[in-house]
């Protein structure tokens, strides 16, 4: 299964965190247009993946959402 979406890292200090026992969590912020993908996360919940960022033409999220918009 692969899950594909558009997405960003919000502007906010807990965007990356590290817990003391050294796990990291990231959050992602993502246009309501990627959200039917996104979701599909939920059937990997307590599995382990793989995870490959790849930046989209150097572009903003917001140029990328007015792309997808159209």
């Amino acid at each position: 299964m692969k899950i594909e979406f558009v997405a960003s890292l919000p502007d906010i200090q807990s965007a990356i965190t590290i817990s003391g026992e050294g796990a990291t969590r990231v959050r992602f912020e993502i246009p309501e247009s990627e959200i039917a993908n996104a979701v599909k996360l939920v059937m990997l919940k307590g599995k382990a993946f793989k995870v490959t960022i790849v930046p989209i033409n150097g572009d903003s999220i917001e140029e990328i959402i007015g792309k997808l918009n159209g």
